[in-house]
């Protein structure tokens, strides 16, 4: 890390604080797994990865050792069981209050940690806008949705830096984990630390202060935005919440306690997550309310089906997704109609249970995985199935005759 990147965390932090911090840089990054509930258990988990131990404030969240368990090259993180996440990045989305009759904004939502956690909380019901400005990482966003097979996310390639005033008040809550010149994240990325520079830094408090501005006029009164950054420079994170207090009737209330906290003299009610006194890597968060009373927005759970694009999609309830936003995957892919028949998509495998599924044994696991055909074992009707694995379902095959065309994803196969 460079000189002036040190010099900058002196004068932030008390002596002790900083010279522990400026440590603890140089060691090794923290993992952590964010369960996905539908589909595997805490028991399952724990008896299948030994080096696991729980987060300390994150339900169904563990740590992990990558050296014993490999999870991001172990099929069940392909098959959606899991989100691999750094640990402090797991808490801003836990701490969103939301029910599953809200809808929800996640402004800067890439690579879709947040985005699903806030799903797995909402039980699947309700709408979130997951966004983000760049197409290959909405794209990216996308994906993740539909590995982890979830339901009620809408993603979209908006720019919310530019104010969308058909977009006041609408939203019940909103995570913004800002842009930012990521210095937290030095561990994982050291270049990050060798190229800081006090004018990226300013940079990105400017983006910063027009994001929560507008982030805080999309909020409906009585709701919550949760801001959070991966940076250890005030500039970006408690002169961002005083602009903001400076400029609207924001009102910020405190954050919970976390054990290995470290909260900033002159905002308190915020708080810092720093790699030398909480087993993570570095975050910053705070808790903004509007002022009100929240009304409900979705009273009654109605699903509802429409066609985009000539794609069939599901959403949990009669929501009419505003002309405005760039769609990248507006909600549940159930397929498409082709020439001979409805041909049923990935995503829709992914969110199926395993109930009704074509069970493999773990040979046709590894042939269809490979992208190899296989032959039915007994009676099965034509036409297409999901077929599962010890009960995971994992993917589409296509019943000619006896022989299972093989629906997997050309780009996920091993």
């Amino acid at each position: 890390m460079n000189e002036s990147f040190k010099n900058h965390l002196l004068d932030i932090f008390p002596l002790d604080i900083a010279h522990s911090l400026i440590n603890s840089l140089s060691g090794p990054e923290e993992r952590a797994a964010l369960l996905n509930t539908d589909k595997i258990s805490d028991e399952m988990f724990l008896s299948l990865f030994k080096s696991a131990t729980p987060h300390p404030f994150v339900p169904h969240a563990y740590y992990y050792d990558k050296e014993i368990d490999d999870l991001g090259k172990h099929e069940l993180h392909d098959f959606g069981a899991f989100y691999l996440q750094d640990p402090s990045a797991m808490i801003p989305a836990s701490l969103l209050p939301v029910t599953n009759s809200d809808l929800v904004l996640d402004m800067c939502a890439a690579p879709g940690g947040k985005t699903i956690q806030v799903s797995r909380t909402m039980n699947n019901e309700g709408i979130i806008i997951a966004n983000d400005i760049s197409a290959a990482r909405a794209k990216e966003l996308s994906r993740n949705v539909e590995r982890m097979g979830r339901k009620n996310i809408i993603v979209t390639n908006n720019n919310f830096e530019k104010f969308v005033p058909n977009l006041q008040n609408t939203f019940d809550a909103i995570l913004l984990d800002a842009p930012c010149s990521g210095s937290g994240m030095g561990r994982k990325i050291p270049a990050i630390l060798d190229e800081w520079s006090l004018a990226k830094v300013q940079k990105f408090a400017s983006l910063q202060q027009v994001m929560i501005v507008n982030a805080y006029k999309y909020l409906k009164p009585g709701g919550t935005l949760i801001y959070s950054t991966c940076s250890f420079s005030p500039e970006e994170n408690e002169e961002i919440i005083s602009h903001l207090l400076a400029n609207t009737d924001a009102e910020l209330i405190s954050v919970p306690t976390i054990n290995g906290e470290y909260r900033p003299q002159n905002r308190p009610e915020t708080l810092y997550l720093l790699p030398s006194l909480f087993k993570g890597e570095g975050q910053f968060i705070a808790m903004i309310k509007k002022t009100g009373e929240k009304i409900i927005t979705f009273s009654k759970q109605t699903s509802t089906k429409f066609v985009y694009r000539d794609i069939t999609y599901l959403l949990p309830t009669n929501y009419a997704i505003p002309a405005l936003f760039y769609l990248v995957r507006p909600g549940l892919e159930l397929g498409r109609q082709e020439r001979y028949g409805f041909v049923p998509s990935h995503h829709y495998a992914r969110a199926s249970t395993s109930d009704e599924s074509y069970a493999l044994t773990n040979e046709e696991k590894n042939r269809y995985l490979s992208g190899e055909t296989l032959q039915v074992r007994g009676d099965l009707p034509n036409g297409y199935h999901v077929v599962s694995y010890q009960g995971f379902a994992i993917g589409l095959v296509k019943n000619v005759n006896g022989v299972l065309k093989n629906h997997y994803p050309k780009g996920l196969r091993r």
